[in-house]
């Protein structure tokens, strides 16, 4: 639910910067821009995830394995 995260941070810029009043219309727009800021790094990510999957399945890369723990 990618709303609310997007809600938080225009919620702290209204409680944390007395005298700042957004209308809807700004409202709406930073929590759209605060969204896009949240979803695309996370869209980036499952990309290159899928890709090297990918690559694993069809041999031409090796998979990934955390490191192990002492």
């Amino acid at each position: 639910m990618p709303v609310l995260p997007a809600a938080v941070p225009a919620g702290w810029v209204t409680q944390a910067l007395p005298g700042v009043n957004l209308d809807q219309g700004q409202l709406t727009a930073f929590m759209v821009a605060s969204m896009t800021t949240v979803v695309a790094p996370a869209l980036k990510w499952l990309q290159d995830r899928q890709q090297h999957e990918r690559l694993v399945s069809d041999g031409r890369a090796e998979p990934v394995r955390p490191p192990q723990q002492k």
